[in-house]
């Protein structure tokens, strides 16, 4: 196989091997396909988790649109958003910060924190706004 990187990646893995990371281009390519696959089960991870919600299997939302996937704040990582009702999820308002854990489907555990902000719904209730990612 052959393949041709932009000069930017060349220079980065060239790095990495002078710099002793690597044995070789061929290991660090290997490291970087690896971590490709592993970023596309965490992602297939996350859209399982969000058909689940939406087959009210999770926490119900309170949002017919939601959860969604999209790089909202624009780091080149997708972001999970969805607004949750307050009272199922254990969120107080006033709470600043939302965490979570669990296990992927290939057994790794993971855990993460991201910022919220409550708003008041109409009518009273609280809703959540959470843009999280796994850290």
């Amino acid at each position: 196989m052959n393949a041709e990187l932009n000069p930017e990646n060349e220079q980065f893995l060239d790095a990495a091997v002078d710099g002793g990371q690597y044995e070789n281009l061929t290991e660090a390519l290997n490291e970087a396909v690896a971590l490709l696959r592993k970023r596309d089960r965490l992602i297939s991870d996350v859209n399982a988790g969000i058909r689940e919600i939406r087959e009210g299997q999770g926490i119900p939302v309170a949002d017919d649109e939601d959860p969604h996937v999209s790089d909202l704040n624009e780091d080149g990582h997708p972001d999970l958003f969805c607004h949750y009702s307050v009272p199922e999820t254990g969120i107080a308002m006033g709470d600043v910060e939302a965490c979570l854990t669990g296990e992927t489907s290939d057994g790794e555990m993971f855990e993460g924190c991201a910022p919220i902000r409550t708003i008041p719904e109409p009518g009273g209730s609280a809703a959540s706004k959470a843009n999280g990612r796994k850290r």
